[in-house]
């Protein structure tokens, strides 16, 4: 797991994109998959705000011989992430994703 800048080289060093990525292999039923998410959702920062994508790979959990520990769907075992969905993160996806309708309910009614 890693960290990586993007953007070009005419952009001041704090102007740089900064996302988190990863690449890990896992076994499900015998079948080797392969994966590459963190998490349901993908961050992208600057170069000052770093701690929040330090904070994300911080709950990476890791066991006693090093390895990460890998969720995935149950019926769909290619999905997977190092850092499973929870509910405060679900809800706060739930509410943006209606906020746009209650907006336009507002202001125009039913």
């Amino acid at each position: 797991m890693n960290t990586e800048a993007f953007g070009g080289a005419e952009r001041g060093r704090s102007d740089q994109e900064i996302m988190s990525s990863a690449l890990y292999t896992y076994k499900v039923d015998g079948v080797l998959h392969e994966g590459h998410r963190i998490s349901p959702w993908v961050f992208v920062t600057n170069k000052n705000a770093r701690f929040i994508l330090e904070k994300q790979m911080s709950k990476v959990k890791r066991t006693s011989d090093g390895s990460v520990m890998v969720h995935h769907h149950p019926t769909k075992p290619h999905a997977s992430y190092l850092i499973p969905a929870g509910p405060l993160g679900m809800a706060i996806t739930a509410g943006l994703g209606l906020l746009p309708l209650l907006l336009y309910i507002l202001e125009h009614g039913l």
